[in-house]
C-alpha cells in the first residue's frame, strides 16, 4: 500500500513541476491585442486625434516580462495580475479584471431642458480590465480602463482622465463605471 501511495506522490508532484514549469505568466499579458482592438476602434471613430492621445501607451505593448515577478490573486471577485521588479524604469504592472452587476434605473435627460425624458430599467453585468502602469521616472500611475464589448472607456495619464467622445454610449455604463471606479479602489487602493 506504502509503495502504491509513494508512486502516485512522485508522480503528482512531477505532474505539477511540468504544468509549472510549462506555464508562462506573460502568456497572460493581453495589453497588446487590446490596444490595438481598441485603437482601431477609436481611428475608424475618432480619427487621428484620439490615436495620438493614447500613444504613450504604446511602451507596454511588449515589456520585458521575464524580468519581473508575477503573481496573481483574486480580491472580493476581481482578479488582480500584477508583474513586478525592482530593477529598471517600469516596475510594476497590473491587470484588474471585474464583472460589474448593474440592477438599477437609468435617466435620460434631455440636454437643452435638463428634465428627464425617460426611465429605462437596467439589468446585467458589465467587463472591464483595468491596466496599471507603475514606472520610476513618472510621478503618478499611467491607469488604462477598458471593456471588451464597449472597449477605451478612459485612461489617466499624470492624475488626468481623458477618453474617447462617443456618438452613443451603451445604457448603464455610467452606472457601471461608478461602481468599478469604488471596486477598485476597495481591492487595491487604486483611484482610477
Amino acid at each position: 500500500m506504502l509503495k502504491g501511495n509513494l508512486k502516485y506522490r512522485v508522480f503528482a508532484i512531477c505532474s505539477l513541476l511540468i504544468l509549472s514549469s510549462s506555464f508562462r505568466p506573460d502568456s497572460l499579458y493581453d495589453f497588446r491585442s487590446v490596444y490595438l482592438r481598441d485603437l482601431n476602434e477609436m481611428h475608424t471613430e475618432h480619427g487621428v486625434s484620439m490615436s495620438d492621445r493614447v500613444k504613450i501607451f504604446r511602451q507596454f505593448l511588449t515589456p520585458p516580462l521575464s524580468k519581473f515577478n508575477y503573481r496573481n490573486r483574486t480580491v472580493q471577485g476581481t482578479n488582480i495580475q500584477s508583474w513586478i521588479r525592482r530593477k529598471g524604469d517600469l516596475r510594476q504592472i497590473r491587470i484588474l479584471q471585474s464583472t460589474i452587476t448593474i440592477d438599477t434605473i437609468a435617466e435620460l435627460t434631455d440636454i437643452e431642458t435638463g428634465r428627464v425624458t425617460n426611465r429605462i430599467p437596467v439589468k446585467g453585468n458589465f467587463h472591464f480590465k483595468v491596466y496599471v502602469f507603475n514606472k520610476l521616472s513618472s510621478p503618478q500611475r499611467l491607469i488604462y480602463i477598458t471593456s471588451p464589448n464597449s472597449g477605451l472607456q478612459y485612461f489617466l495619464i499624470d492624475g488626468k482622465a481623458d477618453g474617447p467622445l462617443r456618438e452613443s454610449i451603451e445604457v448603464g455604463m455610467d452606472e457601471a463605471l461608478e461602481k468599478l471606479r469604488k471596486e477598485v479602489t476597495k481591492v487595491s487602493g487604486i483611484r482610477i
